[in-house]
């Protein structure tokens, strides 16, 4: 049975839930808290807000959001696997509205 929490990321209230039948997968466009602490990824959505920088061949979600909290003006990422954006990283400081679009996720930065 899968399983779920809400948790609050800036004003937005985000809704994690996980699968027990297929670890580690979720629904797309939900969020998956277990990929990395801090990350918040969010599948199939792109964040738009303003750029504080971009980055090229970045492996994974994961180090894109690595790239972000390691730049105390980054609030927010997007990382795509897309083909025309391939890899790229986008750390942002703003999340003015969010794109639904698969081949992206996008995430907050959580700050302890």
């Amino acid at each position: 049975r899968a399983s779920s929490t809400v948790a609050h990321v800036g004003e937005s209230l985000l809704v994690l839930v996980r699968d027990p039948n297929t670890p580690g997968n979720i629904a797309p466009g939900m969020v998956n808290d277990a990929v990395a602490p801090g990350c918040q990824p969010e599948e199939g959505w792109i964040y738009a807000g303003n750029d504080v920088q971009m980055f090229s061949n970045v492996q994974s979600a994961v180090a894109c959001c690595e790239l972000c909290s390691s730049n105390e003006l980054c609030r927010f990422w997007t990382w795509s696997r897309e083909d025309s954006h391939k890899e790229l990283c986008w750390i942002k400081s703003t999340r003015e509205y969010r794109i639904n679009h698969d081949g992206f996720i996008s995430g907050a930065r959580v700050v302890a």
